[in-house]
């Protein structure tokens, strides 16, 4: 079950770092 864990993990921060989602970035901007 740990390995799994991880690799979900590292697939959401590379899938995060290639595809930067604009929803996740405009309520920081709006909320500073």
């Amino acid at each position: 079950m740990q390995g799994a864990t991880v690799a979900t993990a590292s697939r959401l921060e590379r899938f995060m770092k290639m595809v930067p989602t604009p929803q996740f970035k405009a309520p920081r901007k709006k909320n500073p």
